[in-house]
C-alpha cells in the first residue's frame, strides 16, 4: 500500500532531524527476535562522524526493516548480516549487506523494474 501511495504521489513524508544510527538501531532491535529464531546474527556498526538529517523516522525505519527482512529471505545458509551506516561527500549512507545467494548482473539491472522478482524468490 506504501508503495502504491507514493507511485500516486499521496505518499505523506513527515520530515523533521533525526538522527539515523537512533532510527536504525530501533529497527534493529525490532528485528533481534526474528533474526534469532532463524539463527541470525547482526552486525550493526555506526561510522563516528554522521551527518544531520531531515527524513521521516517511520519511512527511514520501513526500509531498514524492509532490507534486513530481504537479508534473512536470501542468505541461503549464510546466517550473518550486517546493518552499517556511514557517510560520504556529506549524505548519510545505510547499508545491509547478506552473504548469500547475490545476484547476477542482468538481475542487478532489473531490481527496481516494477514487480519484478529474481529466480531465487
Amino acid at each position: 500500500l506504501d508503495f502504491s501511495k507514493i507511485e500516486q504521489g499521496k505518499k505523506i513524508y513527515r520530515l523533521r532531524p533525526i538522527r539515523l544510527e537512533e532510527v536504525a538501531g530501533s529497527a534493529a532491535r525490532a528485528m533481534q527476535f526474528p533474526l534469532a529464531q532463524q539463527g541470525f546474527q547482526l552486525h550493526f556498526s555506526v561510522q563516528e562522524e554522521m551527518p544531520e538529517l531531515q527524513a521521516d523516522p517511520d519511512a527511514i525505519q520501513q526500509a531498514i526493516l524492509n532490507l534486513l527482512t530481504n537479508a534473512m529471505k536470501y542468505s541461503g545458509d549464510a546466517r550473518e548480516i550486517d546493518l552499517r551506516l556511514g557517510a560520504r561527500n556529506g549524505d548519510a549512507i545505510i547499508e545491509v549487506v547478506d552473504h548469500g545467494l547475490g545476484m547476477t548482473q542482468d538481475e542487478q539491472k532489473r531490481v527496481f523494474e516494477k514487480f519484478y522478482r529474481g529466480p531465487f524468490a
